[in-house]
């Protein structure tokens, strides 16, 4: 009895020293995975994506602010931005090019793509909140952990992964944001994109200055600074990638925040979904006449 007690000690220690070791490769093949696809997607000459935003504390109000698709072309890329206003019964349409490390941006109202300048954030903003290429380097640079996700079929090809941010790194790079719109909102013809992180800080008072009020800049500047103290703020992307082909196949970024707006406190929780498809399909760019400054 005692020999039979101890083979099966033995085997029961044996059994969670393996289960272990599983599940301890399995989380490191999640690291190993994400800077390969990371670079993979990177290095991709063509494919197209498409996506949009839910407000999922807020089903009912507001719930898709932002529809998205593109086009990459080599190290160019194009891409369609609806933006809806709900409560104003409206939406706009945008539409931005990447051509020759150069932005174009084309509105409802432009006839022609305009060129993008450095006064002009706004845009390169609402084009990096939704180039999935942007947010795979965003990823590099603020993750904290890479773990694997639930694999509903662990006989396909798929896998999925988890990425967690750094929500200080995610909190500087939000004021870095709303600073730049602080310059924006002085230009009444560009409409500020919608702040990523905190989609319903996007309609606050924060950025309301008056017209050539510099000294109130300042004062602004304070006022984003208390803003993101006293803000919660965490994100995690998960990721459904083709491990033969080390790319992704869908994208959801997850957020979750807590902020102060207009003298009271918002609870958010937000995802943005991304699909992947068409690799290694060729596109023809749009090719901007020479456009008006």
């Amino acid at each position: 009895m005692k020999r039979t007690f101890c083979t099966i000690t033995v085997l029961v220690t044996m059994a969670l020293l393996a289960s272990c070791g599983a599940q301890q490769q399995t989380k490191q093949s999640a690291e190993n995975d994400f800077p390969l696809m990371r670079d993979q997607l990177l290095a991709e000459k063509s494919y197209e994506f498409h996506g949009q935003t839910k407000l999922v504390s807020d089903p009912d109000v507001n719930n898709n602010l932002v529809n998205f698709s593109g086009q990459k072309q080599d190290a160019d890329m194009l891409m369609k931005v609806k933006l809806s206003f709900p409560e104003q019964n409206r939406a706009e349409n945008l539409a931005l090019l990447s051509k020759s490390d150069q932005l174009y941006a084309k509105r409802d109202q432009d006839d022609s793509w305009v060129k993008v300048g450095k006064d002009h954030a706004a845009f390169m903003q609402e084009f990096n909140n939704w180039n999935p290429e942007f947010g795979f380097r965003q990823m590099d640079e603020m993750k904290v952990r890479v773990v694997p996700g639930p694999d509903n079929n662990p006989n396909d090809h798929i896998k999925v992964m988890r990425v967690h941010l750094d929500p200080n790194k995610l909190k500087a790079w939000l004021s870095t944001q709303m600073k730049e719109q602080l310059g924006t909102a002085q230009v009444k013809s560009v409409r500020p994109p919608r702040l990523k992180m905190a989609l319903k800080l996007s309609d606050g008072q924060w950025n309301k200055l008056p017209a050539g009020a510099h000294v109130q800049s300042a004062a602004n500047h304070r006022n984003i600074d208390d803003i993101i103290k006293n803000m919660d703020l965490d994100a995690v992307y998960t990721i459904s990638y083709d491990v033969k082909h080390m790319l992704p196949t869908h994208m959801q970024m997850s957020i979750r925040s807590a902020y102060s707006k207009d003298g009271q406190r918002v609870r958010e929780n937000s995802q943005i979904e991304t699909y992947f498809r068409n690799y290694g399909r060729g596109y023809q760019l749009p090719n901007p006449t020479t456009p008006t400054p």
